[in-house]
């Protein structure tokens, strides 16, 4: 800590008392006044804890694709047809889920964020990433 301006600053070497040129000629113009400090305390403001960001834990949201698939209205989000829940995944026709935005790109596992599509559709939906996607027939906007 400097002696004149009480100012932190790196420290190289223990002998140092003056964070700049500036605050040295100051001591040193008070020192002939007979004005500057005899004893110089060597003792360390008490420095303020840092604040501490504390990030709320994400509560996860439990759903299932008949959620997801009602959330869309049955639509397929990639070309606009109807989604048959009885048919299996493995089929083109079948459903097949997908987050809007990814994961790995910032969002967040809950249901709004999840989209209905066909499994044939489902490729073509993750080439094409973020540019590009929306909404298909214009009714539905993401939340």
């Amino acid at each position: 800590m400097c002696v004149m301006c009480g100012g932190w600053f790196p420290v190289k070497r223990s002998t140092r008392r003056f964070c700049s040129p500036a605050c040295r000629k100051q001591y040193n113009r008070l020192k002939k006044k007979g004005l500057a400090p005899r004893n110089i305390e060597r003792k360390p403001r008490q420095r303020e804890p840092l604040p501490t960001q504390t990030r709320k834990p994400m509560a996860p949201e439990f759903f299932t694709d008949s959620d997801v698939l009602d959330r869309c209205d049955g639509m397929c989000v990639e070309c606009g047809e109807r989604i048959d829940p009885a048919i299996s995944p493995a089929e083109p026709d079948g459903l097949a889920s997908s987050w809007f935005l990814p994961l790995e790109q910032g969002g967040k596992p809950i249901l709004d964020n999840r989209v209905a599509l066909h499994s044939r559709c489902l490729e073509h939906w993750t080439e094409r990433g973020l540019r590009g996607r929306k909404w298909k027939k214009g009714k539905q906007s993401h939340r």
